[in-house]
């Protein structure tokens, strides 16, 4: 996305800047590029000059995650994109539905190629991420960042033991 700026011959340089530049980058010539879903305030600023004053402008730029079949995920540049919440959770915080190992259950309700993820996944997102024991308004869990993206579990319990909620997660995979 561009935000074009005119301007005469003689006037003052532009300098652009983000609140945010873990959401979204500007470069020098007004180029913005989106990192991660989110919200921040890209400013473009001239110079003065001896005949007028220096002015800014501002506008708040909102990052969406992609969709794939209606469900937001993230690309962490990994081997798979992950969905940004459970399933069957409306909210990256949100616990969502508790399953007994049926690998159909993201299918039968997200549609499309949706598919739990195999181990090897959940090794690769271990391996390859940071991982941060957190909390996202207000809700526990474990954030696993890479490339200045996230993708977050709840501490969602299980559903044969709800003394574990706001603990630690138990997460299905396919072998």
């Amino acid at each position: 996305m561009t935000k074009a700026v005119t301007r005469n011959a003689g006037d003052g340089s532009i300098s652009y800047s983000s609140s945010n530049t873990a959401i979204a980058t500007v470069n020098s010539n007004g180029t913005v590029t989106g990192i991660a879903a989110g919200s921040c305030t890209i400013t473009a600023t001239i110079a003065a000059t001896t005949n007028y004053n220096s002015a800014s402008a501002s506008y708040t730029l909102t990052v969406n995650h992609p969709t794939y079949n209606g469900y937001a995920y993230v690309d962490l540049g990994l081997s798979c994109k992950w969905a940004v919440c459970n399933v069957g959770a409306s909210s990256e915080t949100g616990y969502g539905n508790y399953y007994v190992g049926n690998t159909d259950n993201p299918r039968s309700v997200m549609g499309g190629n949706w598919r739990l993820p195999t181990k090897d996944q959940f090794d690769e997102l271990v391996n390859n991420c940071t991982c941060t024991w957190t909390s996202i308004g207000g809700v526990n869990g474990m954030k696993f960042s890479r490339n200045n993206r996230y993708v977050f579990f709840p501490a969602a319990g299980s559903g044969d033991d709800p003394s574990i909620i706001g603990i630690e997660g138990r997460y299905w995979s396919i072998t």
